[in-house]
Order: structure tokens, then C-alpha cells, then sequence
């Protein structure tokens, strides 16, 4: 006679997994190795819009927010560049207008790309 499996979930173990060191680890070395790269990559190079944007992402990470319910490791990929509204949405903050483009939107596909990964 065969035995049959049984699965019971912890929920408890499940949620310190999501919100541990090694899941905080993991998701700013993913950014870092992943993210930066790929979000360079992708950026439009076109001064003066982008003069600097480049060169000013960077990684905030070791944070945790609710998401359906559950406390969850977070990772912000930032680009804290003059132009990074600009770049990313069209709008020039520096002078208060809407460029000649619907932006870029590089964080929002770095953001799709590094879904695919993790």
C-alpha cells in the first residue's frame, strides 16, 4: 500500500521567508546586477534632457510593505537624475512643461524585466 502525500501550509514560515534577510539579499543583488544594467541599457541618450540621468540610478533597498496582506521584502530601483520625470514620463520638471515625447519609461519596463526574472 502506497502512502499518499499531504501538503499543510505555513503560512507563518511562508511570511518570514518573504520578508527575510536572504529575500532582502537577494532582491538588491538582483537590482544591482540585473536592474542597473538593463535600465542603462535602455535609457535615451539625448543631452540635455537626459544629461546625468544615466548615471543616477541607484538602489534603495531593506524595506518591507503590505502586499495582499502580507508584509513583503521591498527594493526600489531609483533615479534621482534632474531629468528623470522627463525621461520617464515626458514632463520637464526644470522647466515646468511637457516635453516632445510620452517619456520613456525605463523604470516601468526595468520594472517589467526584472518581474521576468525574479
Amino acid at each position: 500500500m502506497t502512502a499518499l502525500a499531504t501538503y499543510r501550509p505555513d503560512h507563518v514560515g511562508t511570511g518570514r521567508l518573504l520578508r527575510g534577510s536572504e529575500m532582502h539579499t537577494m532582491l538588491i543583488d538582483t537590482c544591482f546586477d540585473e536592474g542597473i544594467p538593463f535600465a542603462k541599457a535602455i535609457s535615451p541618450d539625448a543631452p540635455p534632457l537626459t544629461e546625468g540621468y544615466v548615471d543616477s540610478f541607484h538602489v534603495d533597498g531593506g524595506h518591507t510593505q503590505r502586499v495582499a496582506g502580507t508584509n513583503r521584502a521591498v527594493c526600489y530601483l531609483v533615479n534621482d537624475s534632474e531629468h528623470a520625470s522627463a525621461v520617464e514620463y515626458g514632463w520637464d520638471t526644470l522647466h515646468g512643461q511637457w516635453t516632445n515625447h510620452s517619456g520613456y519609461h525605463v523604470l516601468a519596463m526595468t520594472a517589467d524585466h526584472l518581474a521576468g526574472i525574479i
